[in-house]
C-alpha cells in the first residue's frame, strides 16, 4: 500500500518511493516556483496507471531521453486516467519538464494520450482541483500555461483546450 499524502484538501498518493530518483534534482525554495505547466504522458489510454507511469519512468531515466538520462521522472505529479492523483517529485527540486523555465514551474502530467483524443472531464475536474490547492498552499495563485507555451512541444495535446473551455 502507497502512503498518502495531503496537499492542502487534496490526498494524493505518494509514489516517491515507487519511482525513486537514481540521482539528485537540484533544489530550489518554493518561492521560485511561479506558474504550473502541464503535459500529457502520450500513454497508452487502455493501460492502468501505474503501467503508464513506469513507462514514464523507464523512459526518463533512460539514455534516449532529450538530454538524458534524467534522474529521475521529469514531473511533480501525474493525474490518472480516472482522476487519481499520484504525487512524484518534490515541489522544492527542479525537475526536468518545462526546458529553460524548470526553475520556476511546477510540472503536472495527465496520463494517457491526448493528441487526437480529448481527455476524461474527471481529468480535467482534477487539474483544476490540483492546481487551486497548489496555489493554496503556495500562498500565491500560479498561473498555469501548457508544456508548448514553454517549449517546441504539441503538449499537452487536447488537454489545454479541454482546461480552457472548463473554467
Amino acid at each position: 500500500m502507497h502512503p498518502v499524502v495531503r496537499i492542502g484538501n487534496l490526498d494524493a498518493l505518494d509514489l516517491r518511493e515507487e519511482f525513486p530518483d537514481k540521482s539528485s534534482y537540484k533544489k530550489r525554495g518554493l518561492d521560485r516556483i511561479t506558474r504550473i505547466v502541464v503535459h500529457h504522458a502520450v500513454t497508452n489510454n487502455h493501460r492502468s496507471d501505474l503501467q503508464s507511469m513506469t513507462n514514464v519512468y523507464n523512459y526518463h531515466t533512460s539514455p534516449s531521453v532529450d538530454g538524458g538520462p534524467w534522474p529521475g521522472i521529469g514531473y511533480h505529479m501525474f493525474i490518472g486516467l480516472l482522476g487519481g492523483v499520484y504525487l512524484v517529485g518534490d515541489a522544492t527540486e527542479i525537475r526536468y519538464h518545462a526546458g529553460k523555465e524548470n526553475l520556476s514551474s511546477y510540472g503536472i502530467c495527465l496520463l494517457g494520450d491526448y493528441t487526437a483524443t480529448d481527455p476524461h472531464p474527471i481529468q480535467i475536474a482534477m487539474l483544476h482541483h490540483v492546481v487551486d490547492e497548489i496555489s493554496f498552499g503556495l500562498g500565491k495563485i500560479l498561473p498555469v500555461v501548457p508544456h508548448h507555451a514553454v517549449s517546441q512541444t504539441t503538449c499537452p495535446g487536447r488537454v489545454w483546450e479541454a482546461y480552457l473551455a472548463s473554467q
